[in-house]
Protein backbone atom coordinates (compact mmCIF):
# COMPACT_ATOMS: atom_id res chain seq x y z
CA UNK A 1 0.00 0.00 0.00
CA UNK A 2 0.98 3.08 -0.97
CA UNK A 3 2.26 5.81 1.83
CA UNK A 4 0.03 8.69 2.19
CA UNK A 5 1.97 12.13 1.11
CA UNK A 6 3.02 14.52 3.47
CA UNK A 7 1.51 17.04 1.81
CA UNK A 8 -2.29 15.34 2.38
CA UNK A 9 -1.81 15.07 5.62
CA UNK A 10 -1.82 19.06 6.23
CA UNK A 11 -5.48 20.35 7.62
CA UNK A 12 -7.02 23.36 5.24
CA UNK A 13 -5.93 26.69 5.77
CA UNK A 14 -8.79 27.58 7.55
CA UNK A 15 -8.72 24.66 9.87
CA UNK A 16 -4.76 24.67 10.69
CA UNK A 17 -3.24 25.31 13.77
CA UNK A 18 -0.98 28.31 14.43
CA UNK A 19 2.33 25.98 14.47
CA UNK A 20 1.37 23.60 12.09
CA UNK A 21 2.99 24.00 8.21
CA UNK A 22 6.61 23.90 9.56
CA UNK A 23 8.76 21.13 9.00
CA UNK A 24 10.19 19.56 10.61
CA UNK A 25 7.46 20.34 13.74
CA UNK A 26 9.41 20.55 16.97
CA UNK A 27 8.45 22.93 20.08
CA UNK A 28 11.44 25.68 19.12
CA UNK A 29 10.52 25.87 15.73
CA UNK A 30 6.53 26.50 16.23
CA UNK A 31 7.81 29.20 18.59
CA UNK A 32 9.66 30.57 16.18
CA UNK A 33 7.20 30.13 13.60
CA UNK A 34 4.95 32.20 16.16
CA UNK A 35 7.38 34.83 17.07
CA UNK A 36 7.36 35.97 13.06
CA UNK A 37 4.32 35.85 12.51
CA UNK A 38 3.71 38.28 15.68
CA UNK A 39 7.04 40.22 14.36
CA UNK A 40 5.20 40.60 11.35
CA UNK A 41 1.98 42.04 12.07
CA UNK A 42 3.56 44.71 14.32
CA UNK A 43 5.86 46.06 11.66
CA UNK A 44 2.61 46.14 8.98
CA UNK A 45 0.76 47.98 12.23
CA UNK A 46 3.50 50.35 12.86
CA UNK A 47 4.45 51.43 9.26
CA UNK A 48 2.90 54.77 8.89
CA UNK A 49 4.54 55.39 12.87
CA UNK A 50 7.50 57.97 12.17
CA UNK A 51 10.94 56.42 13.76
CA UNK A 52 12.00 57.16 17.26
CA UNK A 53 15.09 59.58 16.89
CA UNK A 54 18.65 58.51 17.86
CA UNK A 55 20.30 59.52 21.13
CA UNK A 56 22.56 62.28 19.81
CA UNK A 57 25.87 61.34 18.38
CA UNK A 58 25.51 57.48 19.02
CA UNK A 59 25.39 55.49 15.98
CA UNK A 60 22.25 52.97 16.02
CA UNK A 61 22.75 49.46 17.52
CA UNK A 62 21.38 46.94 15.49
CA UNK A 63 22.06 44.21 18.21
CA UNK A 64 22.59 40.96 17.01
CA UNK A 65 20.67 38.85 13.32
CA UNK A 66 17.72 37.41 14.59
CA UNK A 67 16.85 34.25 12.37
CA UNK A 68 13.64 34.47 10.34
CA UNK A 69 11.03 32.13 9.69
CA UNK A 70 8.54 32.18 7.14
CA UNK A 71 9.32 35.71 6.08
CA UNK A 72 9.75 37.64 9.54
CA UNK A 73 11.50 40.80 9.59
CA UNK A 74 14.51 40.58 11.91
CA UNK A 75 13.92 42.19 15.67
CA UNK A 76 14.26 45.81 16.17
CA UNK A 77 16.86 47.35 18.70
CA UNK A 78 15.65 47.48 22.05
CA UNK A 79 14.37 51.01 23.00
CA UNK A 80 14.85 52.20 26.32
CA UNK A 81 12.67 55.48 27.02
CA UNK A 82 14.72 58.00 28.99
CA UNK A 83 12.55 58.66 32.30
CA UNK A 84 10.86 62.08 31.79
CA UNK A 85 11.42 61.91 28.10
CA UNK A 86 8.68 61.62 25.80
CA UNK A 87 10.86 61.59 22.39
CA UNK A 88 12.21 57.97 23.41
CA UNK A 89 15.95 59.04 22.95
CA UNK A 90 17.95 55.79 23.65
CA UNK A 91 20.50 55.36 26.31
CA UNK A 92 24.00 56.35 24.84
CA UNK A 93 26.46 53.00 24.40
CA UNK A 94 28.59 51.56 26.82
CA UNK A 95 32.26 53.30 26.38
CA UNK A 96 34.44 51.62 24.51
CA UNK A 97 38.21 50.61 25.05
CA UNK A 98 39.42 53.76 23.27
CA UNK A 99 36.88 56.22 25.21
CA UNK A 100 37.58 54.34 27.85
CA UNK A 101 41.64 54.60 27.90
CA UNK A 102 41.53 58.80 26.72
CA UNK A 103 39.03 59.21 30.27
CA UNK A 104 41.84 57.42 31.42
CA UNK A 105 44.71 59.93 30.41
CA UNK A 106 42.59 62.89 31.34
CA UNK A 107 43.10 61.25 35.15
CA UNK A 108 46.46 60.75 34.20
CA UNK A 109 47.47 64.68 33.18
CA UNK A 110 45.60 65.86 36.55
CA UNK A 111 47.82 63.22 39.12
CA UNK A 112 50.84 63.74 36.49
CA UNK A 113 51.01 67.58 37.57
CA UNK A 114 50.26 66.91 41.22
CA UNK A 115 53.21 64.71 41.25
CA UNK A 116 55.26 67.76 40.02
CA UNK A 117 53.68 69.70 42.46
CA UNK A 118 55.18 67.47 44.80
CA UNK A 119 58.34 68.06 43.27
CA UNK A 120 57.77 72.05 43.00
CA UNK A 121 56.98 71.42 47.67
CA UNK A 122 60.52 70.59 47.50
CA UNK A 123 61.91 73.31 45.48
CA UNK A 124 59.57 75.83 47.81
CA UNK A 125 61.20 74.34 50.46
CA UNK A 126 64.94 74.46 49.74
CA UNK A 127 65.53 76.80 47.43
CA UNK A 128 65.19 79.86 49.31
CA UNK A 129 67.46 78.04 52.36
CA UNK A 130 70.31 77.41 50.28
CA UNK A 131 69.57 73.82 50.27
CA UNK A 132 70.33 71.20 47.61
CA UNK A 133 67.04 70.22 45.50
CA UNK A 134 69.25 66.94 44.56
CA UNK A 135 70.59 65.98 48.56
CA UNK A 136 68.46 64.20 49.97
CA UNK A 137 66.84 62.42 47.52
CA UNK A 138 63.87 61.88 49.57
CA UNK A 139 61.25 64.85 51.22
CA UNK A 140 62.01 65.10 55.11
CA UNK A 141 59.94 66.59 57.66
CA UNK A 142 61.00 70.04 58.51
CA UNK A 143 60.46 69.36 62.62
CA UNK A 144 62.05 65.62 63.07
CA UNK A 145 64.26 65.20 59.99
CA UNK A 146 62.43 62.20 59.12
CA UNK A 147 62.96 60.91 55.63
CA UNK A 148 60.14 60.30 54.13
CA UNK A 149 59.12 56.58 52.23
CA UNK A 150 57.96 56.78 48.56
CA UNK A 151 54.49 55.29 50.24
CA UNK A 152 54.20 57.90 51.94
CA UNK A 153 54.59 60.62 49.53
CA UNK A 154 52.17 59.87 47.53
CA UNK A 155 50.38 63.31 45.98
CA UNK A 156 47.26 64.90 47.69
CA UNK A 157 46.77 60.72 49.23
CA UNK A 158 49.14 61.11 51.60
CA UNK A 159 48.79 64.12 52.83
CA UNK A 160 45.02 63.14 53.56
CA UNK A 161 45.56 60.26 54.81
CA UNK A 162 47.88 61.21 57.77
CA UNK A 163 45.69 64.03 57.99
CA UNK A 164 48.35 66.89 57.90
CA UNK A 165 50.97 65.64 60.31
CA UNK A 166 53.97 63.81 60.12
CA UNK A 167 53.70 59.88 60.64
CA UNK A 168 57.15 60.24 62.68
CA UNK A 169 56.66 63.04 64.85
CA UNK A 170 53.08 63.63 64.52
CA UNK A 171 53.74 67.20 63.84
CA UNK A 172 51.56 69.24 61.48
CA UNK A 173 52.60 69.53 57.76
CA UNK A 174 50.93 72.76 56.38
CA UNK A 175 48.15 72.90 53.89
CA UNK A 176 50.47 74.62 51.51
CA UNK A 177 52.00 71.11 50.53
CA UNK A 178 48.28 69.29 49.24
CA UNK A 179 47.33 73.10 47.89
CA UNK A 180 50.11 73.34 45.83
CA UNK A 181 49.80 69.96 44.78
CA UNK A 182 46.04 70.17 43.65
CA UNK A 183 46.78 73.87 42.36
CA UNK A 184 49.65 71.89 39.82
CA UNK A 185 47.81 69.32 38.70
CA UNK A 186 44.66 71.07 37.88
CA UNK A 187 46.77 73.87 35.69
CA UNK A 188 47.97 71.05 34.36
CA UNK A 189 45.26 69.81 33.09
CA UNK A 190 43.49 73.29 31.83
CA UNK A 191 46.56 73.87 30.05
CA UNK A 192 45.65 70.17 28.62
CA UNK A 193 41.79 70.90 28.10
CA UNK A 194 43.08 74.02 26.58
CA UNK A 195 45.67 73.33 23.91
CA UNK A 196 45.23 69.62 23.81
CA UNK A 197 43.41 67.62 20.81
CA UNK A 198 42.86 64.30 19.49
CA UNK A 199 45.56 61.78 20.63
CA UNK A 200 46.00 60.32 17.62
CA UNK A 201 47.66 63.93 16.68
CA UNK A 202 49.36 64.57 20.01
CA UNK A 203 53.02 64.77 18.10
CA UNK A 204 51.36 67.95 16.67
CA UNK A 205 49.95 69.37 20.25
CA UNK A 206 52.46 67.82 22.31
CA UNK A 207 55.40 69.95 22.44
CA UNK A 208 53.45 73.12 23.05
CA UNK A 209 51.65 71.43 25.61
CA UNK A 210 54.99 70.45 27.43
CA UNK A 211 56.41 73.43 27.17
CA UNK A 212 53.41 75.46 28.83
CA UNK A 213 53.42 72.90 31.74
CA UNK A 214 57.20 74.13 32.20
CA UNK A 215 56.32 77.73 32.54
CA UNK A 216 53.30 76.67 34.87
CA UNK A 217 55.58 74.96 36.95
CA UNK A 218 58.33 77.70 37.13
CA UNK A 219 55.33 80.09 38.04
CA UNK A 220 53.78 77.78 40.52
CA UNK A 221 56.81 78.15 42.21
CA UNK A 222 57.99 81.11 42.25
CA UNK A 223 54.57 82.62 43.16
CA UNK A 224 54.50 80.71 46.68
CA UNK A 225 58.46 81.34 46.96
CA UNK A 226 57.37 85.19 46.81
CA UNK A 227 54.88 85.03 49.05
CA UNK A 228 56.75 82.73 51.74
CA UNK A 229 60.13 85.01 51.34
CA UNK A 230 59.99 88.20 49.35
CA UNK A 231 62.13 87.10 47.31
CA UNK A 232 62.19 85.16 43.57
CA UNK A 233 65.64 83.43 43.21
CA UNK A 234 67.33 83.69 39.91
CA UNK A 235 67.54 79.92 39.60
CA UNK A 236 64.03 80.20 38.77
CA UNK A 237 63.73 83.88 36.52
CA UNK A 238 66.89 83.58 34.61
CA UNK A 239 66.73 80.20 34.33
CA UNK A 240 62.93 80.24 33.72
CA UNK A 241 64.15 82.49 30.31
CA UNK A 242 66.38 80.37 29.42
CA UNK A 243 63.68 77.66 28.82
CA UNK A 244 61.30 80.06 27.39
CA UNK A 245 63.96 81.22 24.91
CA UNK A 246 64.70 77.02 23.97
CA UNK A 247 60.94 76.37 23.97
CA UNK A 248 60.07 79.36 21.96
CA UNK A 249 62.97 78.44 19.13
CA UNK A 250 61.90 74.50 19.25
CA UNK A 251 58.28 75.50 19.28
CA UNK A 252 57.77 78.25 17.68
CA UNK A 253 53.79 78.46 17.78
CA UNK A 254 54.28 78.76 21.61
CA UNK A 255 54.52 82.54 20.47
CA UNK A 256 52.98 82.72 17.25
CA UNK A 257 55.62 82.31 14.83
CA UNK A 258 55.94 79.70 12.24
CA UNK A 259 59.82 79.24 11.87
CA UNK A 260 62.45 78.19 14.46
CA UNK A 261 64.59 81.70 14.05
CA UNK A 262 61.64 84.19 14.40
CA UNK A 263 60.44 82.09 17.48
CA UNK A 264 63.80 82.62 18.93
CA UNK A 265 64.06 85.95 18.07
CA UNK A 266 60.82 86.97 18.55
CA UNK A 267 61.16 85.18 22.69
CA UNK A 268 63.89 87.24 22.92
CA UNK A 269 62.48 90.60 21.74
CA UNK A 270 59.78 90.35 24.49
CA UNK A 271 62.16 88.81 27.22
CA UNK A 272 64.01 92.03 26.32
CA UNK A 273 60.78 94.18 26.32
CA UNK A 274 59.62 93.06 30.04
CA UNK A 275 62.87 93.76 31.32
CA UNK A 276 63.07 97.11 29.90
CA UNK A 277 59.27 97.70 30.77
CA UNK A 278 59.20 97.04 34.70
CA UNK A 279 63.11 98.02 35.14
CA UNK A 280 61.56 101.61 34.41
CA UNK A 281 59.51 101.19 36.62
CA UNK A 282 61.44 100.28 39.37
CA UNK A 283 63.70 103.22 38.47
CA UNK A 284 61.51 105.84 38.51
CA UNK A 285 59.99 104.19 41.68
CA UNK A 286 63.66 104.27 43.29
CA UNK A 287 63.53 108.53 42.17
CA UNK A 288 60.37 108.86 44.35
CA UNK A 289 59.88 106.80 46.92
CA UNK A 290 63.80 105.60 47.20
CA UNK A 291 64.20 107.02 50.97
CA UNK A 292 62.01 106.99 54.10
CA UNK A 293 62.69 109.09 56.91
CA UNK A 294 61.47 108.23 60.17
CA UNK A 295 61.54 110.33 63.45
CA UNK A 296 61.26 109.12 66.96
CA UNK A 297 60.25 111.37 70.20
CA UNK A 298 62.93 110.06 72.38
CA UNK A 299 66.10 108.22 71.52
CA UNK A 300 65.97 104.79 70.55
CA UNK A 301 68.69 102.10 70.66
CA UNK A 302 70.20 100.64 67.18
CA UNK A 303 72.76 97.96 66.50
CA UNK A 304 74.04 96.07 64.07
CA UNK A 305 74.80 92.44 64.71
CA UNK A 306 75.97 89.23 62.84
CA UNK A 307 73.84 85.91 64.51
CA UNK A 308 76.31 83.97 62.42
CA UNK A 309 79.68 84.00 60.41
CA UNK A 310 77.97 82.24 57.53
CA UNK A 311 74.47 84.64 57.65
CA UNK A 312 74.53 88.21 56.47
CA UNK A 313 74.04 91.14 59.26
CA UNK A 314 70.99 92.17 61.16
CA UNK A 315 69.98 95.73 62.00
CA UNK A 316 68.15 96.22 64.90
CA UNK A 317 66.26 99.49 64.66
CA UNK A 318 63.57 100.71 67.87
CA UNK A 319 62.07 97.19 67.93
CA UNK A 320 62.35 96.24 64.39
CA UNK A 321 64.31 94.00 62.12
CA UNK A 322 65.93 94.86 59.41
CA UNK A 323 67.80 92.09 57.19
CA UNK A 324 70.75 93.37 55.37
CA UNK A 325 69.55 92.23 52.15
CA UNK A 326 65.91 94.29 52.38
CA UNK A 327 68.30 97.52 53.22
CA UNK A 328 71.02 97.36 50.77
CA UNK A 329 69.48 95.93 47.45
CA UNK A 330 72.08 98.10 45.13
CA UNK A 331 75.62 99.38 46.03
CA UNK A 332 74.01 103.14 45.51
CA UNK A 333 71.99 102.25 49.13
CA UNK A 334 72.36 104.00 52.32
CA UNK A 335 71.11 103.87 55.76
CA UNK A 336 71.71 107.19 57.06
CA UNK A 337 71.81 108.08 61.13
CA UNK A 338 71.34 110.63 63.18
CA UNK A 339 72.92 109.60 66.38
CA UNK A 340 73.27 111.30 69.57
CA UNK A 341 76.05 107.93 70.43
CA UNK A 342 77.57 105.83 68.46
CA UNK A 343 80.56 103.45 69.02
CA UNK A 344 82.27 100.65 67.93
CA UNK A 345 85.14 98.23 68.63
CA UNK A 346 87.34 101.17 67.84
CA UNK A 347 85.81 104.74 69.02
CA UNK A 348 83.06 106.37 70.41
CA UNK A 349 81.16 109.67 69.36
CA UNK A 350 78.70 111.87 70.31
CA UNK A 351 76.10 114.01 68.01
CA UNK A 352 77.89 112.54 64.51
CA UNK A 353 75.81 111.31 61.26
CA UNK A 354 76.61 107.53 60.67
CA UNK A 355 76.23 106.24 56.82
CA UNK A 356 75.93 102.46 56.38
CA UNK A 357 76.83 101.21 52.91
CA UNK A 358 76.53 97.78 52.32
CA UNK A 359 80.86 97.11 52.78
CA UNK A 360 81.25 100.30 54.97
CA UNK A 361 80.92 102.59 57.20
CA UNK A 362 81.30 106.52 57.10
CA UNK A 363 81.16 108.53 60.23
CA UNK A 364 80.14 112.76 59.75
CA UNK A 365 81.37 114.73 62.26
CA UNK A 366 79.83 117.85 63.48
CA UNK A 367 82.84 119.91 61.70
CA UNK A 368 81.61 117.88 58.60
CA UNK A 369 84.85 115.93 58.72
CA UNK A 370 84.05 112.64 57.42
CA UNK A 371 85.81 109.31 58.55
CA UNK A 372 85.56 106.00 56.66
CA UNK A 373 85.51 102.36 57.88
CA UNK A 374 85.85 98.81 56.28
CA UNK A 375 82.48 96.90 57.65
CA UNK A 376 85.22 93.42 57.92
CA UNK A 377 86.70 95.49 60.33
CA UNK A 378 83.90 96.26 62.68
CA UNK A 379 83.09 93.98 65.51
CA UNK A 380 81.08 95.98 67.58
CA UNK A 381 78.61 98.68 66.04
CA UNK A 382 75.68 100.78 68.57
CA UNK A 383 74.22 103.75 69.08
CA UNK A 384 71.03 105.80 69.97
CA UNK A 385 69.51 107.87 67.40
CA UNK A 386 66.44 110.36 66.86
CA UNK A 387 65.83 110.05 63.16
CA UNK A 388 66.90 107.72 60.62
CA UNK A 389 66.51 107.24 57.05
CA UNK A 390 66.31 104.02 55.25
CA UNK A 391 66.75 103.24 51.73
CA UNK A 392 63.68 101.30 49.94
CA UNK A 393 62.97 99.98 46.51
CA UNK A 394 59.72 100.21 44.94
CA UNK A 395 59.33 96.90 43.69
CA UNK A 396 62.63 94.14 43.83
CA UNK A 397 64.51 93.14 40.70
CA UNK A 398 63.47 89.75 40.81
CA UNK A 399 60.32 90.83 40.08
CA UNK A 400 61.30 92.59 36.97
CA UNK A 401 63.51 89.19 35.78
CA UNK A 402 60.16 86.89 36.36
CA UNK A 403 58.59 89.11 33.87
CA UNK A 404 61.13 88.75 31.63
CA UNK A 405 60.54 84.89 31.94
CA UNK A 406 57.04 85.84 31.27
CA UNK A 407 57.98 87.32 28.06
CA UNK A 408 59.96 84.83 27.09
CA UNK A 409 57.59 82.60 26.79
CA UNK A 410 54.20 84.22 26.04
CA UNK A 411 55.43 87.14 24.09
CA UNK A 412 55.73 91.25 24.10
CA UNK A 413 51.67 91.34 24.38
CA UNK A 414 51.32 88.77 27.04
CA UNK A 415 54.50 91.55 29.25
CA UNK A 416 51.91 94.75 28.26
CA UNK A 417 48.86 92.86 29.41
CA UNK A 418 50.44 91.07 32.86
CA UNK A 419 51.59 94.88 33.97
CA UNK A 420 48.40 96.47 33.40
CA UNK A 421 46.40 93.60 34.79
CA UNK A 422 49.33 92.69 37.91
CA UNK A 423 49.12 96.45 38.81
CA UNK A 424 45.46 96.69 38.97
CA UNK A 425 44.85 93.35 40.98
CA UNK A 426 47.80 94.34 43.68
CA UNK A 427 46.36 97.70 44.35
CA UNK A 428 43.17 96.01 44.62
CA UNK A 429 44.25 92.68 46.82
CA UNK A 430 46.48 94.82 48.99
CA UNK A 431 44.53 97.90 49.55
CA UNK A 432 41.45 95.55 50.56
CA UNK A 433 43.43 93.50 53.01
CA UNK A 434 44.37 96.44 54.72
CA UNK A 435 41.26 97.91 54.92
CA UNK A 436 40.08 95.03 56.77
CA UNK A 437 43.15 94.92 58.82
CA UNK A 438 44.49 91.67 57.12
CA UNK A 439 47.97 93.31 56.71
CA UNK A 440 49.63 96.55 57.97
CA UNK A 441 50.23 99.89 56.25
CA UNK A 442 53.62 100.37 54.61
CA UNK A 443 54.26 96.70 55.38
CA UNK A 444 55.67 94.37 51.79
CA UNK A 445 53.89 93.02 48.97
CA UNK A 446 54.99 90.28 47.28
CA UNK A 447 53.98 91.61 43.34
CA UNK A 448 55.33 87.83 41.88
CA UNK A 449 52.03 86.23 42.24
CA UNK A 450 49.82 89.54 41.02
CA UNK A 451 52.34 88.72 37.67
CA UNK A 452 51.72 84.90 37.82
CA UNK A 453 47.95 85.39 38.13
Amino acid sequence: MRPTPWSAKISPPSSRRPWQGCAPSSRATRKRCQWGRRQKRKSSRDADTPARPAFPGVPPNPGKQDRRCHGAQPAPAAIRVLPGRADGARFPQRMTRYQLLVALLHFIVFFLGAGIGSFLNVVIYRLPRGLSVNEPRRSFCPSCKYQIPWWRNIPVLSWLTLRGKCANCGAPISARYVGVEVLTGLLFYAVFRQFGGDWALAAQWGPQVLCLWVFTALLVAGTFIDIEHFILPHSITLGGTLAGLVCATFVPELVGQVTHLRGFLFSLGSAALGLGSLWLVVELGKLAFGRKKYRFDKQEAWSVTQPDDTLPPVVTLAGETYSWEDLFMRASDRLVISCARLKTNQSEWNNVTAELWMEKLKVRGPDGKMEEYNLEGVTLLEGTTNEVVIPREAMGFGDVLFLMMIGSFCGWQAVLFTILAASVLGTLVSGGTRLVGLAAWGGKLPFGPYLAA
